[in-house]
């Protein structure tokens, strides 16, 4: 029997809203191994040292790619005045710098997102 793939690209790349708690939501996207390893690769140098290739990341600036990816988009997150705060990569990081409960939500749900992708894909190879 032959492996049937299906990739969801509208789940991959446009996420699915998650919950975090009454009007406030994540659009959350799961971050793929290719996604990480594309990513990676953008943070990565390579540098000659005595007659060795080395390879450095970045890893602050891998750290904002990763989580500029997982969160597509945001509805219900304000400031103290109730003005609505964009969903901007540096907002987004900001909000996962300084509130880890939230970045323990968005981490959690990138992975469930992706686990419920595979289920998915599970579901169909058996039809």
């Amino acid at each position: 029997m032959a492996l049937v793939l299906n990739v969801d690209n509208k789940v991959f790349n446009e996420g699915v809203w998650c919950e975090y708690e009454e009007g406030a939501r994540f659009r959350i996207r799961p971050l793929t191994p290719k996604k990480y390893r594309e990513l990676r690769n953008r943070c990565t140098s390579h540098q000659w040292k005595r007659g060795q290739l080395v390879e450095k990341v970045d890893e602050d600036k891998l750290n904002e790619m990763v989580n500029d990816w997982i969160i597509a988009d945001w509805e219900g997150i304000v400031d103290a005045t109730g003005k609505p705060i964009p969903c901007t990569k540096e907002n987004k990081q900001v909000l996962l710098d300084n509130f880890t409960e939230i970045a323990a939500f968005v981490n959690d749900m990138a992975l469930k997102v992706a686990e419920q992708a595979a289920k998915s894909r599970e579901e169909e190879k058996k039809n």
